[in-house]
């Protein structure tokens, strides 16, 4: 909506609505399927706020794990005592900008390394470009931490379901053993690394691993951290 169609190079602002293929009179414009993460190395004019965007979400994404976690108020505790507060609220958002923060610092700090001129515009422009390489690890880890939802209290959705027409069930919510989720975990990530390392690949214009190797080594640290958590066992929210 609201884009010309022959200078757009990603569908980041399309919603596809679908009038540039109906409304074409000559039927030129298609639908077309691209190779898995084509769009993040082929963006011809990569965005700060994308590659912040991007690193942000990976924070936020150790967000949803971490609150999961029996080390969570463990955590809370650690940061209440700089804070001096027991509010819950004062001390998530410090633990939350924590999260956030992380990263970004992280893919600067690879992107200043991988500078051959240590300009800041240089550095910025690494940062920038090959930011849009964690996305595929930022898809991963939420489609992983959901799967937890989605397969471990499942069936809260037919016992609510029959709760509203007065039929009372309870049980187990689960699809599947919790076993069998961690695996689907496990690979769901791994596909996001592989994602983001071809991605890096393919930002660096196919440079030599050598040449690539703190950026390969930063998607590493991330698909790992994830790996870690997910590896924890999770306490259930309903």
């Amino acid at each position: 909506m609201f884009e010309f169609v022959r200078t757009m190079d990603n569908s980041a602002d399309c919603n596809l609505c679908g009038n540039c293929v109906k409304t074409c009179p000559n039927n030129s414009i298609r639908i077309s399927p691209r190779k898995p993460t084509a769009e993040l190395w082929g963006i011809k004019k990569p965005k700060t706020e994308h590659a912040f965007l991007a690193a942000v979400i990976m924070g936020i994404v150790f967000v949803q794990n971490i609150t999961m976690l029996e080390i969570w108020q463990q955590i809370l505790d650690v940061i209440s005592k700089v804070t001096q507060t027991t509010n819950y609220n004062v001390n998530f958002t410090v633990a939350f900008i924590i999260s956030m923060v992380l990263p970004i610092g992280l893919l600067w700090v690879t992107a200043k390394l991988t500078a051959r001129k240590e300009t800041a515009e240089k550095v910025k422009e690494n940062f920038v470009r090959f930011g849009y390489a964690i996305i595929p690890l930022d898809l991963a880890g939420h489609l992983a931490h959901n799967l937890f939802h989605a397969l471990t209290e499942g069936k809260a959705i037919w016992f609510n379901t029959f709760n509203l027409f007065g039929y009372k069930i309870t049980g187990d919510l689960s699809l599947t053993s919790a076993g069998t989720v961690q695996i689907m975990q496990y690979i769901v990530v791994v596909l996001g690394l592989v994602g983001s390392a071809y991605s890096v690949y393919r930002i660096g214009g196919r440079a030599s691993w050598k040449k690539l190797l703190p950026y390969y080594a930063l998607m590493i640290v991330l698909g790992a951290a994830n790996i870690y958590l997910f590896s924890l066992p999770m306490m259930h929210r309903v």
